[in-house]
């Protein structure tokens, strides 16, 4: 079994420019790796759902948006903990770009 990787943001940005600048930040990302790796968004209500591969790792989670509130949820598999840190830093990185 793996472990979950949650980190919650507040912010102040309409709820529709935060869907916006996300799905902008995903198709930069998708489109900066040419590998064929890569982490996909598919939306799902107020949220989203993340899929794909990094690094020959399986990559599952979700995005919630509220109107105060990002909250990001990984699904790290088991073999990848030691990745864990690396990954949390992302996020915080990335959400940092997001909300900014």
């Amino acid at each position: 079994m793996g472990k979950s990787v949650r980190k919650r943001f507040a912010h102040q940005i309409p709820v529709e420019q935060l869907h916006q600048r996300l799905l902008s930040l995903a198709e930069s990302e998708a489109g900066s790796d040419s590998s064929g790796e890569g982490v996909r968004f598919e939306r799902s209500g107020d949220g989203y759902k993340i899929l794909g591969n990094y690094s020959g790792f399986s990559v599952n989670g979700n995005v919630t948006l509220s109107e105060h509130e990002l909250s990001i949820e990984i699904e790290l598999p088991m073999l990848a903990r030691m990745f864990q840190g690396k990954v949390e830093h992302y996020i915080e990185e990335q959400a940092k770009q997001l909300l900014h």
